[in-house]
């Protein structure tokens, strides 16, 4: 495959903090941030095109966020299949089963959960899977 070359600017930590994962791995820098970006590509990428997708939503965020949280989750209900919530270290988390739903519907859920200023919010699509 044909690679394109560009630069990229980080904050010196996160870089300094690559190059360690970098050795750690035994891989160098470029092919880290290739498997890193390619993974990104997985989760975000699906976006692109407007299809149906099955997938799993984390969420997690302080506690206290809660009812914000389920505002948005009742907003969606159409679009999340199922909800499990956890607690941990002053921690919410919460794992949304999403079934067959449009990826612009994703999109939405996820901007609206992250209004909410959550810690992470992450998608683990399984459409591409299939």
């Amino acid at each position: 495959m044909r690679k394109r070359r560009f630069g990229i600017s980080l904050p010196s930590q996160v870089a300094e903090e690559l190059d360690e994962l970098a050795s750690t791995l035994e891989v160098n820098r470029s092919k880290l941030i290739e498997e890193m970006v390619s993974q990104g590509m997985v989760e975000r990428g699906h976006l692109l095109r407007e299809h149906r997708c099955t997938g799993v939503l984390m969420v997690v965020t302080t506690k206290g966020r809660e009812s914000e949280l389920y505002r948005v989750y009742n907003e969606f209900r159409g679009v999340i299949k199922s909800i499990a919530h956890f607690h941990s270290k002053g921690l919410c988390m919460d794992v949304l089963f999403i079934e067959e739903a449009e990826s612009s519907e994703i999109a939405s859920l996820e901007k609206e959960i992250r209004k909410v200023r959550v810690s992470v919010e992450r998608y683990f699509p399984v459409c591409h899977l299939s």
